[in-house]
């Protein structure tokens, strides 16, 4: 009975040692196919940004009436008139909406018009839906813009007292916001 016994234990701890490296290449190979999986997904998402930007170019070209490697505001109210543009300004994820305000956000230095690496970078941006990196970029901007008003305000005060002293015959005229107005 005791052979029977220490047969049952060897029997028992070599199947615990045998699930237990079993287990452990299972681990393994689950680990290596996550980390494959990592870099498919890496290279997947580099591949998806370059079919982008190719189709994104395509449209570029597509509204680029006069082939002048700009896009201007009237060539591109015609392009959006076009319903197969508009689908695939959609199919982008990029919402049509107000042609003139999207014109204004593409044509980042104000030339009015668009060049290629604005339209792709402005089309980058505008992508899918607002992220939470943008809406805290636009809430600091905003507060920023906020008190830089404000300080302008303050300084214009100043200069407007200071010119009152040095000719109090002609006073100068006073800022129209109140001075207690609170615009945080």
């Amino acid at each position: 009975m005791g052979y029977r016994l220490l047969f049952i234990l060897y029997i028992a701890f070599a199947i615990f040692a045998l699930m237990n490296v079993v287990t452990g290449v299972f681990v393994e190979s689950t680990a290596s196919a996550s980390s494959r999986d990592q870099d498919n997904l890496i290279q997947e998402e580099l591949r998806s940004k370059e079919d982008y930007i190719e189709r994104m170019s395509i449209l570029f070209n597509d509204m680029d009436a006069d082939k002048s490697g700009f896009i201007s505001l009237e060539e591109f109210k015609v392009a959006i008139k076009d319903e197969r543009l508009v689908a695939y300004f959609q199919v982008l994820g990029l919402e049509l909406e107000d042609v003139e305000t999207l014109f204004m956000l593409l044509d980042r230095d104000h030339q009015g018009a668009i060049d290629i690496e604005e339209f792709l970078l402005g089309c980058m941006k505008l992508k899918g839906e607002a992220k939470s990196l943008d809406m805290a970029k636009l809430t600091f901007e905003s507060e920023w813009l906020v008190y830089s008003v404000e300080d302008l305000r303050t300084s214009l005060n100043y200069v407007t007292s200071c010119l009152a002293a040095l000719n109090p015959e002609h006073p100068v005229p006073t800022a129209a916001v109140p001075r207690d107005r609170n615009l945080a």
